[in-house]
């Protein structure tokens, strides 16, 4: 059985880093990243422990296993962690229904990764679903960013009910901005 919850131990968050490595543009398949998607950010284990300490991200389990997360990263975290705040600058002056990003209270979803024997079991939906019920009393949307070349992933977070607002391009290549809100 798959159970959800919130990132805790040690542990947890070196899986949280392996998984990331195993998935990462550069290390997979031309093939593997059309039919897969891919990741571009690496998430090292102090940056994890920083960023869980402001707010835990949600992950997916399979007995000890980590097989899924959903990476929360904070507005705050942005004092810490380079790239964050290198994507905030560029999109706090976005307009969502008709106000600015910036004047939302919200969270970026650092990033989402399943295991590949866990794909297509609907654990993207559910980590989502589990994030809305656990921050949307203290958040009123959570965004995120998917890179344009990455089909498969602006597919998921459209079935999951994010909106494209925007497009950004920076040092990794051309984005979506993507939000979801909690009203």
């Amino acid at each position: 059985m798959i159970e959800l919850k919130l990132l805790e131990t040690q542990d947890e968050m070196l899986q949280v880093s392996q998984l990331n490595s195993l998935n990462l543009k550069s290390t997979l398949s031309r093939e593997e990243k059309e039919e897969q998607g891919f990741l571009s950010w690496t998430y090292p284990l102090e940056l994890l422990k920083s960023m869980n300490e402001i707010n835990p991200s949600i992950i997916a389990k399979h007995g000890d296993n980590v097989v899924g997360y959903a990476l929360m990263a904070s507005v705050e975290a942005r004092s810490f962690h380079k790239e964050l705040d290198l994507l905030l600058s560029k999109i706090e002056g976005i307009d969502f229904r008709e106000k600015k990003l910036l004047d939302y209270s919200y969270y970026m979803i650092g990033q989402l990764c399943v295991a590949k024997d866990y794909r297509g079991l609907g654990l993207t939906d559910q980590m989502y679903a589990f994030h809305e019920q656990h921050y949307s009393k203290r958040y009123d949307l959570m965004a995120t960013t998917v890179v344009l070349e990455n089909l498969r992933s602006i597919r998921v977070h459209e079935r999951a009910g994010f909106e494209t607002v925007h497009e950004i391009e920076d040092h990794f290549g051309s984005w979506r901005v993507i939000v979801k809100p909690f009203f």
